[in-house]
Parts: C-alpha cells; structure tokens; sequence
C-alpha cells in the first residue's frame, strides 16, 4: 500500500488481452475474470484508460456554475496505440461487437526509505471498438503505429489487488473506492 511518500516511477510492463466477446457480467468481482481464456494481442503498448465524469449543466446561481448531472457520465473511451503491426491482433480488435479486454500493467515504486516495488494494475473493460479499421501509419524506417478506440461501456479498475473504480453504464453503477454514489437516480427508483 502507497504510503504518503511513495512515488509512482515508471510503467514497466503493458499487455492487452482479448478475454471474450461476452460482457462482464453486473456486480462481478475483479476475481471473477475469465483469464483462462486470455489472448495476448500487445505488448508494451500505450493504453490511455477511460476518463469517468459526470455530464454537466450551467445553473444560474449568482452567475453560472457548473454543476454534475447525478447518473449520467461523459461518453467513456479506451485508447490502445501499438507500436508495430501485427495484423490479425488489429482485426481482432476492430472486428464489429462488444469484446471484453484486460489491460495489464506493472508499475515501479519508491518508498521514503528508497525501497522499490512493483505493483500490479488490471483494467477490465468492456466496449465496441470505434474503427473498423484504424488509420495505419506507415513510415519508411520506422515501425508501423496506429490506435484502436473502444466505447466503453462497462470498466473496472484494480490496482495493487483494491478496485478502485467500478462503473457500468448499462446497469447504473457508478462506485470509487467501493463507494457507490448514493446520488445516482437509479438507486431510488
């Protein structure tokens, strides 16, 4: 556990797995991923996880303030940009329907006594991809790098075996830290 000292280095390692085209079943637990039928389609890629925030509106309260709309969030997307091209881990991705992947990392730390560590991060996610063919760049001397953009619609976040974020939109669950926001009008009706 991160101390109040502690300091995130370096990402060390990064893996993206296709776990299957079956969605993450609602209020399953991090533990209860099917890695047994993991495929590893990248290595070392950069992985720009889902930002989650409430949509908002303009209130006129002695002049404008922004303020959350309860239950509803921002669209939520999951940006994977490769280094090199591998063919078949491009179309598995892009091919049309929801796939459920895992987002692996691990991450070196520094304590206040300058003791390091690594630690595990997992991302669950559930989502379509936006291409069906990303853009391709190819470059002569360089190796080939595109990104591959999913909708996401389910997306659990785990990092040093806490989740830490556990949201999705088709059944209303919003929850940080393993606290589910009270103020989610789905929860009252």
């Amino acid at each position: 556990m991160a101390g109040w000292l502690d300091q995130g280095l370096v990402i060390n390692a990064t893996a993206v797995y296709l776990t299957s085209t079956t969605p993450i079943e609602a209020g399953s637990t991090a533990a209860e991923s099917v890695d047994n039928a993991a495929e590893l389609l990248c290595r070392d890629s950069d992985v720009t996880l889902p930002a989650v925030r409430y949509k908002t509106t303009t209130a006129n309260i002695m002049g404008d303030i922004e303020v959350p709309i309860f239950g509803q969030i921002e669209n939520m997307l999951l940006t994977i940009h490769h280094h090199g091209f591998r063919a078949e881990s491009m179309a598995k991705l892009c091919e049309p329907g929801a796939k459920q992947l895992e987002i692996k990392w691990a991450q070196q730390w520094i304590n206040e006594a300058a003791s390091q560590t690594l630690e595990a991060g997992t991302a669950y996610i559930t989502g379509t991809s936006q291409e069906l063919a990303p853009e391709l760049a190819l470059v002569a001397g360089n190796a080939a790098e595109h990104d591959t953009t999913f909708i996401v619609t389910k997306y659990k976040l785990v990092v040093g075996g806490v989740e830490r974020i556990d949201v999705d939109r088709l059944s209303g669950i919003i929850k940080v830290n393993g606290v589910s926001d009270s103020r989610n009008p789905y929860s009252i009706i």
